[in-house]
């Protein structure tokens, strides 16, 4: 594992469930829903094919960890943290379906 970015502190145990835990949610079933999110990791990671992937997960206040590999969802994602900075916001979950006919998560600041 190779940490890209992350923002928030985590205890050694938190960031093991962020990254290894058996408890993450996917974030394609959370669509619709407004995350209050107490920080996140980018990293890369190798799948069980042996590829490298690239993995957002983030934890929200109540504890729930939830996890993409979505790159529309990253870019996103990565876009509005950095427009952010430190204020405080909350996140939602977009769906879509692009010109091609594939479904696809994105995300969005939620007002």
């Amino acid at each position: 594992m190779k940490t890209i970015k992350s923002k928030g502190e985590f205890t050694k145990g938190e960031i093991f469930n962020l990254t290894q835990g058996s408890d993450i949610d996917k974030v394609s079933d959370h669509v619709g829903e407004i995350l209050n999110i107490k920080g996140w990791i980018l990293y890369e990671d190798e799948n069980t094919k042996g590829e490298i992937q690239t993995v957002l997960v983030f934890m929200e206040h109540d504890g729930t960890i939830m996890a993409t590999i979505s790159k529309t969802f990253i870019e996103q994602f990565e876009k509005m943290s950095e427009f952010m900075g430190d204020d405080d916001y909350k996140v939602q979950i977009v769906g879509g379906t692009s010109k091609n006919g594939r479904e696809y998560i994105s995300c969005k600041v939620a007002e």
